[in-house]
């Protein structure tokens, strides 16, 4: 969309809404250029005209970008009407034409079954949750590509720049990967394992037995007898007290 193609629909906006004020400095008018130029004008138009019929209220840019993504790819199909086609799709091809009938299908569609698997659905015995699992992942990648649509074209490819950056280095190389590990290679790490934890339990038994704990072990063992000894004076002391108090009793 040219500059003067938006000049166009900006009169438009503010003749369909006079009373509000928007658009109405030349760093707005820029703006929202800048963030609706990659939109083709007739479609920007008629998402326009669209808004305007159904709402009241100035438009965002969100809901001129929504508008014009539902005019220039159409409403998506229900999911319903595309299980239905999975459905009688399996029906024609059957089970053995198995390439001919993924091919037949939409390009959604289409990514969905290979994921679920065409074998699997024809030879399925629980067509209900085949159907609640097709369900759930046609809306959710609908609602994706309608997500993505509404973005302005630099933030699109901002984000799939930074989506292959990301899987980049996910990457590894096959050379850089063994082929296979020997099995002498893992005898060795299961024995360097075991003497690691047979050494951590061979220092427990001695703690627990008092050997080679150092002045530490030694302290505890001392308080340990201070204690015992401070109860029983102290149960004495007690018991002492309670014949005293017998012994005056009327």
């Amino acid at each position: 969309m040219t500059k003067e193609e938006w000049a166009k629909l900006v009169l438009s906006i503010k003749d369909l809404y006079p009373a509000e004020k928007i658009l109405n400095t030349d760093h707005a008018i820029q703006l929202w250029y800048e963030m609706l130029k990659d939109i083709d004008y007739q479609d920007l138009a008629k998402g326009l005209w669209k808004y305007a019929l159904e709402n009241k209220f100035p438009p965002t840019i969100s809901d001129l970008r929504g508008q014009s993504v539902a005019i220039k790819f159409g409403e998506f199909s229900s999911w319903e009407d595309e299980w239905h086609r999975v459905c009688k799709t399996i029906q024609n091809y059957g089970y053995m034409r198995e390439q001919e009938a993924i091919a037949s299908l939409p390009e959604m569609t289409r990514t969905i079954v290979k994921r679920l698997g065409y074998q699997y659905l024809c030879s399925s015995e629980n067509p209900m949750a085949d159907r609640a699992n097709f369900r759930d992942i046609y809306n959710n990648m609908v609602n994706k590509q309608k997500d993505r649509e509404k973005l302005s074209q630099p933030i699109r490819q901002a984000l799939e720049k930074a989506t292959e950056s990301r899987n980049a280095v996910l990457v590894i190389k096959a050379e850089e990967l063994p082929d296979k590990v020997s099995k002498d290679e893992i005898d060795v790490e299961e024995n360097a394992l075991s003497e690691h934890v047979q050494g951590k339990l061979d220092e427990l038994r001695r703690r627990l037995r008092g050997e080679d704990c150092g002045q530490a072990c030694e302290n505890s063992f001392n308080n340990f007898e201070q204690r015992t000894y401070d109860y029983e004076a102290l149960e004495k002391k007690l018991y002492a007290k309670g014949r005293q108090n017998v012994r005056h009793m009327p």
